[in-house]
């Protein structure tokens, strides 16, 4: 399960943060100025503060940011969707720095926390928490004074606030997060526990918060090889999607490792404070050396949070040299659900990534609803595409059609539905991509991917311009996206490191049956003495169904029963048990 010298590692992984944490301050305070455009949520500002650092700059900032409503959002956006952001950055800086706020950034921020009704016009979990870590941390701070929109003192908020943050906790602790590995939230939630650790009264909060922190990033570790963070996400948008170096902020600002220093900079509040993950976490981090299934279950996204029964099941095969995963399972909606619509908002749903070349990877999608999305984020409204993995292969199907029908009342009338899906796979990257025989091949240090699309693919500059297309998100999209026509679609994807040559490889992919019926959705490949298929929301392997739903964790490292809020990770000098029920890390 472990290298050998993974101690060493581990204990080098850790001797090495006061250096990465000393250059991200530095990028994050070098020459920073006042621009109303930019650190609009006043979190940089907080962090240089806090250093000593440009504070004439910084409280100029923070008194454009607690005039967060008295102005236009510097982005022409409406000020109520971001204002939750607005306020964790104030109270950062309240609770960091507060003796360099000069008086008129002190006086402002005073007005905004007391007199404005800051809460987002978004309900979703992360906005939730942003909400309630932020009216918390008010409270505390203006415990004897009267926050105007609610008639009440601060200290009068305090015991409600405190047990709806340690329930919020106690619930994705037993039940997942329904924005689960998400690229950019993760680092949103991040900020809220971190700041919850630091300043909060109650110390089972404090407890709470920093197991979770701990959590998180087990979460993101096991799906990990280094900065490379594979396999599915919810909530993800283009950047992240096309270049898996944005999902290493966290692992990389906390656990180095090769190409650290091109992920993007971790969240100010990560530098402001003295968190520091677990050893056992360091052990994880640095030292696998197998290649292992990860099975995980996650909480059923909607909007706002609701106790749902259903289920998101999660599959990721993590070897040293690549990752490859998918939803195996997303159940349904309960019937009538005013849930249903928010189904795959901003879903990755599945992805095949050779480790060392972050772009060096390959999925499939529909672009849905451009209302609500765009060319690479998910199946917004359609919500046509199953996806299956098993070990080194996916299978997709997708069964487009009308919005009509979907008759809930949050589905924007005049959407426009795009018959056709399209694949990432980046020419400028990849070694070698040959066509051959209906699939496309591509080939990256030693290891290979095939992708076969029951109607072909082809590259989008020589795509049919008669069809209504999604604007192409970045330039020289010929280089990296294809395209297949039409409303139904069966997809294969296979990696593997296991030929010499990519030639080995085409030759033995060329060789397994692939069937398709697009009357009845039922797609099966062959490959390596094993028949992976799939009909619906029916998946069998050499014959046999999986059994669905996953556990919350279900891999060699970390194991979880969903809703028992109890977690045990095995590290490589023992097992630690993180049982939220009892706010406690139990070594066995």
């Amino acid at each position: 399960m472990f290298y050998a010298d993974t101690q060493a590692r581990a204990a080098q992984a850790e001797s090495t943060f006061a250096e990465r944490r000393a250059r991200r301050i530095d990028e994050k305070t070098q020459g920073y100025t006042y621009d109303y455009k930019t650190d609009i949520y006043g979190e940089d500002a907080a962090l240089n503060l806090w250093a000593n650092r440009n504070l004439a700059a910084a409280n100029e900032r923070l008194r454009n940011t607690a005039l967060w409503f008295d102005q236009p959002h510097p982005h022409g956006r409406d000020p109520r969707g971001e204002s939750t952001f607005a306020a964790l950055g104030m109270a950062g800086a309240l609770y960091h720095a507060p003796d360099r706020l000069e008086p008129e950034t002190k006086r402002l921020i005073d007005r905004f926390f007391l007199e404005k009704n800051f809460e987002s016009m978004y309900e979703s979990e992360n906005h939730r928490l942003l909400h309630h870590t932020a009216l918390y941390l008010a409270a505390m701070f203006y415990a004897d004074k009267t926050i105007a929109y609610l008639g009440r003192r601060g200290g009068e908020l305090l015991d409600e606030e405190e047990d709806y943050l340690k329930n919020y906790i106690l619930y994705r602790a037993g039940a997942g997060w329904g924005e689960f590995d998400s690229y950019g939230y993760m680092t949103v939630v991040f900020k809220c526990l971190l700041l919850l650790r630091s300043f909060a009264r109650d110390e089972r909060l404090r407890k709470l918060a920093a197991m979770m922190l701990d959590i998180l990033l087990l979460d993101v570790i096991m799906d990990s090889v280094g900065v490379q963070y594979g396999g599915a996400h919810g909530r993800i948008y283009p950047p992240s999607a096309l270049n898996a170096i944005h999902g290493g902020t966290l692992t990389g600002y906390y656990f180095g490792g090769a190409r650290e220093d091109e992920c993007d900079c971790p969240p100010c509040d990560c530098m402001m404070s003295d968190y520091r993950p677990g050893h056992a976490l360091y052990e994880l981090a640095v030292g696998r050396n197998m290649a292992y299934v990860n099975k995980e279950s996650k909480h059923l996204h909607c909007i706002p949070q609701a106790v749902l029964e259903g289920r998101i099941s999660k599959y990721t095969y993590v070897t040293p040299r690549y990752i490859i995963g998918a939803i195996n399972r997303q159940d349904p909606y309960p019937e009538d659900s005013a849930q249903e619509w928010y189904a795959h908002h901003e879903q990755h749903e599945m992805d095949a990534m050779i480790v060392g070349e972050p772009r060096a990877k390959v999925f499939t999608h529909h672009p849905g609803d451009f209302k609500e999305h765009n060319q690479w984020t998910g199946d917004l409204h359609c919500r046509c595409v199953q996806t299956f993995c098993d070990k080194n292969v996916i299978l997709a199907t997708y069964d487009i059609h009308d919005h009509g029908a979907l008759t809930n009342s949050h589905v924007q009338t005049g959407a426009h539905q795009y018959f056709y899906i399209n694949a990432y796979m980046n020419r400028d990257v990849m070694e070698r991509v040959e066509e051959r025989g209906g699939w496309m091949f591509a080939a990256y240090g030693g290891v290979y991917i095939a992708l076969y699309g029951s109607s072909g693919f082809h590259w989008i500059a020589e795509a049919d311009r008669s069809v209504q297309r999604v604007a192409p998100m970045l330039p020289d999209n010929d280089r990296y996206e294809l395209v297949s026509d039409g409303k139904k679609h069966g997809v294969v994807i296979e990696i593997s490191d296991a030929e010499d040559s990519l030639e080995q490889f085409i030759e033995r992919i060329l060789s397994n049956p692939v069937s398709f019926d697009p009357e009845t959705m039922r797609l099966a490949y062959t490959s390596g003495g094993r028949t992976v298929e799939m009909q619906g929301m029916a998946r069998a392997v050499n014959g046999v169904s999986p059994a669905f739903p996953y556990k919350l964790f279900d891999s060699p490292y970390a194991q979880s029963e969903t809703g028992s809020r109890v977690v045990r990770v095995a590290g490589a000098s023992g097992t630690l048990v993180y049982d939220f029920n009892k706010a406690e890390i139990i070594a066995e």
